[in-house]
């Protein structure tokens, strides 16, 4: 089956509502043309609206791709990834655990966030980052919130 053929069958899946289907076909077309502009779109469709009530760790694996992917529209799949945030959000706003998470950092460089729950914890991290030593991760957890401040202007 070609790669378009790929992206077409996860365009019909997708209006058919069979998500997860559509999702593996648009990966097939990737796999086989990792520029495919169809697959990329209809990828990142997914991924936006993407939710769930614990994390994902393949969801995050995907995210990840995707913001690893200059192609891929990275503010719709910052909507799916603030997500991931959130509901992995450490209880107790461990900063080192924060800082070493690699999707918080790709959505804070490369996203606009838009998400309330999201930004109520960016908060309490600007402030907690602020106050903390920083380390080398840290340093670099603040480089990526101060990219975020430029992204939202």
């Amino acid at each position: 089956m070609t790669r378009h053929r790929y992206s077409t069958i996860g365009d019909e899946l997708f209006a058919a509502g069979r998500f997860d289907e559509a999702m593996s076909a648009y990966r097939q077309a990737l796999a086989a043309l990792p520029r495919d502009a169809q697959a990329r779109m209809g990828l990142d469709a997914i991924l936006e609206r993407s939710r769930t009530a614990q994390p994902n760790a393949q969801l995050r694996t995907l995210l990840l791709e995707a913001y690893a992917d200059d192609g891929a529209n990275w503010d719709a799949v910052g909507w799916g990834a603030a997500n991931q945030l959130v509901v992995g959000w450490p209880s107790d706003n461990d900063l080192q655990r924060l800082a070493d998470d690699p999707l918080l950092h790709a959505f804070l460089r490369k996203s606009v966030n838009g998400d309330a729950d999201l930004e109520r914890k960016l908060l309490a991290l600007r402030k907690a980052v602020a106050a903390a030593e920083p380390s080398p991760q840290v340093s670099e957890l603040i480089a990526s919130l101060a990219e975020q401040a430029w992204l939202n202007e």
